[in-house]
Order: structure tokens, then sequence, then C-alpha cells
């Protein structure tokens, strides 16, 4: 079994292992290595609905982000958990203001 989360962070593929959704906005992950990322798997047993899935997460975030305004409360500091997918610990309370 291989840790998506170690790979997203080895220092040959990604200059700075901190969280940054942006990174994939411009060309700074363009050449990367074949399997530094594996968000659905790879290779034969890669998921078959990994482009429905990039396109409804899109459309969700996209409708919930023009309906509300999402604010994390405070509470316990946020701590990954490695089991079969990245979990948080302790999960994260956030709330939805309609706007």
């Amino acid at each position: 079994m291989t840790s998506q989360w170690a790979v997203h962070r080895l220092p040959k593929s990604f200059r700075d292992e901190r969280f940054l959704p942006e990174r994939w906005l411009n060309t700074e992950t363009k050449d990367l290595p074949r399997c530094a990322t594996f968000r659905f798997g790879a290779g034969p047993r890669v998921c078959i609905a990994q482009s429905f899935a990039m396109m409804e997460t899109t459309i969700l975030l996209a409708s919930i982000t023009q309906r509300f305004e999402v604010e994390c409360l405070p509470g316990p500091e946020i701590l990954p958990c490695a089991t079969m997918t990245l979990d948080r610990r302790l999960g994260v309370q956030v709330l939805l203001k309609i706007m």
C-alpha cells in the first residue's frame, strides 16, 4: 500500500509540503513525474469514474460556495490520521451561513 499523503510531500516532486490548493492552478505541477499524484489510483486499477468524480466535485463546491459562506469553527487542532485514506482524527466542524 502507498500513502498519498506521504507521496504528495516528497521534496523531489513538491518544493513545499504545505496544503496549497492553488498549486494545481499554475504550471508548477504540469511536469510532475507519473504517479507523483494519484488521487484515483494508478495503472490497471485506476478508478474508471475519475472524470465524473472531478466534475461532480467541482459542481458541488461551486453550488455550496455560491449559496453559503463557510466558516471553520474553533476547536481542536486538525490532526491527520492515516488510514486507507487520509482522515481527520477529530473531524472538522464548520458553520454554513446563508448568503
